[in-house]
């Protein structure tokens, strides 16, 4: 099974990814922006700060500008660097992605991945210090909700949307293959 996780900034995508791991035995979470995050962690670290990618946060405005670097070198670093991470793993093993924009939903529906909306309440849970700037950047565009397959509401507690992923996890099966 292979499902990216869409959804905008604070929907709960990566928590989503976290507790679906916990749930699918063999599973991985996968990130197109691991690079990036790679990159933003090691800033932190040689400022002897914590880094905000510890608590749960994030510095968008960080990531949005190395984003757009790694772009202007070289446009497809980051599908090819994903791309590569994705072969290697073997065909059994069930991938989460938690980050796909537009720019990449064809790269990974020629994969087999199957789009998940993730429902929440956006930005309410989310307490970013640095938030990325709005752009009209395809890179920062999400995949409409109508693109996707399936939604899992995270508009409750914990609880319920533990709840909600495993009636996700219990259909699988049409998306599998």
């Amino acid at each position: 099974m292979r499902v990216s996780l869409i959804g905008p900034s604070g929907a709960g995508k990566t928590t989503t990814a976290q507790l679906m791991q916990k749930m699918l035995p063999g599973s991985v979470i996968c990130s197109i922006a691991t690079p990036l995050n790679e990159i933003q962690h090691e800033f932190y670290r040689r400022l002897h700060i914590p880094s905000p990618y510890l608590s749960g946060s994030q510095d968008g405005e960080m990531l949005q500008k190395i984003r757009d670097i790694f772009l202007s070198r070289s446009e497809s670093f980051l599908s090819d660097e994903f791309h590569k991470v994705i072969n290697s793993f073997p065909d059994n093993l069930s991938i989460i992605n938690d980050d796909c924009r537009l720019s990449m939903h064809k790269k990974l529906f020629n994969m087999g991945f199957v789009f998940v909306w993730i429902e929440g309440a956006h930005r309410e849970k989310r307490s970013d210090k640095f938030k990325a700037n709005g752009t009209s950047n395809i890179n920062d565009t999400i995949i409409q909700k109508e693109h996707c397959l399936f939604t899992i509401n995270n508009n409750g507690d914990i609880s319920n949307l533990l709840a909600n992923i495993k009636l996700f996890l219990k259909n699988k099966e049409r998306f599998d293959g």
